[in-house]
Parts: C-alpha cells; structure tokens; sequence
C-alpha cells in the first residue's frame, strides 16, 4: 500500500519574515521566493514550477522564510502537519520519523511560530520545520491505472505522458472514478517522494512502513490517502 500525507486544511499559518518577502505567484497569490540549491542540476520541467520546495529537489535554506505568524491569539496544540504558502509545514516528531525511513536524504528547514498579534521582539511559541522531499519519480503503474493523462512536450520535441487528469477537464475527457494502482517494483526501498504527474506536489507520497508509522502516531492535522500497489 502506498499513502499520501496530505493536511486537514487548519490553514493556522501565513508567513511574516521581514527578510523573506513574498512575491505574487499564479492567481493572484502571494509565494515565497525560494531559490534551488543547485540549479545547474534541475530539469526545466521542475524549474517551471510556482514552488520549488514541492517537486523534490533540494532548495537554498537560505532563502526560506523562517518565521510564520500563528493565525490565532493561543494555540492549545502545535500541528503535526498543516500546509502553508502551498509548503508542509511538520512537527519535530514527524521529521524525526521520517528521517529515520531516509536519513539524509530530505530537507526539513526549521521555521519559527509566533502568535498573533506579532511585535518585534517577540519569542517564539513553537518550532517546526518546513519538509523539503529530496526525490521524485513515476511510481503508477500505467497499465493498471486507467485514468486520462496529458501528455508533455520537451523544449526539444519529445513528448511522454504527463499530468494524471483526474477531472478530465485538462484532457477533454470524462471524469474517471477509477482506482490509481502504484507499481510495487518502482517503490521498493523507497520512502519518501514526489510524483510530478499529480497536482498539488506539496502532498507527497510514502510507503506503507512510513505510512503505517505515522498513522500509529495520532498526528493533529493529518490525512492519509492510501493507493494499492500491483
């Protein structure tokens, strides 16, 4: 079984880092101007991306922001995972475990909370840590899962499947209610990734060991989705 950790919409943060400022992103929304830590060695088809933390290359720590602004005036419990400026955003505890699936091979940044209202000078309430998946890479079995798909043409003139179009509104297609089967072979060994043919790369995917340890956690702000593997 394969699971993607996804949040419960808390929307509980939005970054106020002085040192960082925002820059206006796609439909009118605001985006951290994050930069890749080495950008000789992206593929143009993740450089074209809004956010760079999501498509599961290594990133710059210097250009995160590192402070978040707590929506609320008190926060009874820190989330374990909740989403901010389209980047996960986990707990100490959720790092610590998915370190030890994959040690060195992810980036988790830590970001301080502050609550509101904010003044200068103030101590932080909490610490997390933004997470940075550090591999992608196609793991759906394409024979088994039977789903419209767009289809990629490469600056040279290539072209290979691409986006799965779930709504089929991409596509021209009917919505398709069909399962998505992951290719047990392709996962095998690993832990932690981005797959580029879904929306949303924020959400990433984990194995059924990752998954299942996190499940075992009662994380606060936390949803799995869970796919069968063939």
């Amino acid at each position: 079984m394969v699971y993607r950790l996804t949040d419960s919409r808390l929307h509980a943060y939005e970054i106020s880092d002085p040192d960082r400022p925002m820059l206006p992103g796609a439909f009118g929304l605001q985006e951290p101007s994050v930069k890749f830590l080495h950008p000789d060695e992206v593929d143009w088809r993740a450089k074209r991306a809004s956010n760079p933390m999501t498509v599961g290359c290594a990133v710059d720590p210097d250009t995160i922001p590192r402070m978040v602004r707590w929506r609320y005036k008190e926060m009874d419990r820190l989330p374990d995972v909740n989403l901010c400026a389209g980047t996960l955003l986990i707990s100490e505890r959720v790092r610590d475990v998915m370190e030890r699936f994959e040690p060195g091979i992810h980036q988790f940044l830590p970001v301080d909370i502050y609550l509101t209202p904010f003044e200068a000078g103030d101590v932080p309430a909490a610490r997390s840590y933004w997470l940075v998946v550090g591999q992608y890479f196609d793991a759906v079995s394409a024979e088994h899962t039977h789903q419209p798909r767009t289809v990629i043409t490469h600056p040279d003139g290539r072209t290979e499947p691409g986006l799965w179009d779930f709504s089929g509104v991409l596509t021209k297609q009917p919505k398709s209610d069909a399962p998505v089967i992951f290719d047990r072979g392709a996962v095998a060994g690993r832990h932690l990734w981005v797959d580029r043919n879904f929306t949303k790369g924020q959400h990433p995917f984990m194995s059924d060991a990752l998954g299942g340890a996190l499940r075992e956690m009662d994380l606060y702000g936390a949803h799995f989705e869970h796919f069968d593997e063939v």
